[in-house]
């Protein structure tokens, strides 16, 4: 009797390790899948709001700011004339942009109206480089802190519905098309990337502050 108690014990204790062994497999297998982001549809944001009287900002390419023809404007639907054809060949669709990202980058000139609007900006290079230096009044948020509490405290001052400009160091960076794949997907789509980065910013001149962010640092 003894024997056939420790033959069963024995026979649990190793249907165990290869039941362990299985799971272990499967979830290692499930873990490494890499997470694809959905790229949403943007907003469209309405620039003429935030242009200068009479100096309207120009909309970023392939956001029309307005849409149709004004009242009073010459049509652009050329008119017929004695040999013109009835119908004219469709116009080729423009090509189609490499990245669809680039399709809400804004220049930095559209990135200071905006800021001369007090749209906020965020911030998602390296905690480092935004102490030495960022655009003035801009938060601080990284693809890594945006689920963090500090990133919590971050989202729960900004509003769906209006713009909010993201950069990071230009050029080859993609920490902020990064942060604005996770922007979109939480249902911000006023999401812009300021393309040409913070030195650019610098460079033209425009505010900037340093030191620690006010929220979501910790």
């Amino acid at each position: 009797m003894p024997s056939l108690l420790l033959y069963r014990a024995a026979a649990l204790v190793t249907l165990g390790v290869i039941a362990g062994g299985l799971h272990a497999t499967i979830h290692a297998k499930v873990s490494d899948k890499p997470v694809t982001l959905r790229l949403l549809q943007p907003g469209v944001i309405d620039w003429d709001a935030y242009a200068n009287k009479g100096n309207p900002a120009p909309a970023p390419s392939g956001i029309p700011a307005t849409s149709g023809t004004p009242a009073g404007a010459p049509s652009s639907t050329p008119a017929r004339t004695g040999n013109t054809p009835a119908s004219q060949p469709p116009t080729p669709p423009p090509p189609a942009a490499a990245d669809p990202m680039d399709e809400i980058n804004i220049t930095i000139a559209q990135a200071k109206l905006l800021h001369d609007n007090r749209v906020v900006f965020l911030d998602a290079r390296h905690l480092n480089e935004y102490e030495e230096g960022h655009v003035a009044g801009a938060l601080w948020l990284t693809t890594e802190s945006f689920a963090t509490p500090g990133g919590g405290e971050v989202m729960g001052v900004l509003d769906r519905d209006a713009p909010v400009v993201v950069y990071c160091g230009g050029g080859m960076c993609d920490a902020s098309k990064n942060l604005v794949r996770l922007l979109q997907q939480a249902g911000f789509m006023q999401a812009r990337i300021m393309h040409d980065g913070y030195p650019e910013w610098v460079k033209a001149g425009h505010p900037t502050q340093t030191g620690k962010p006010p929220i979501g640092g910790n």
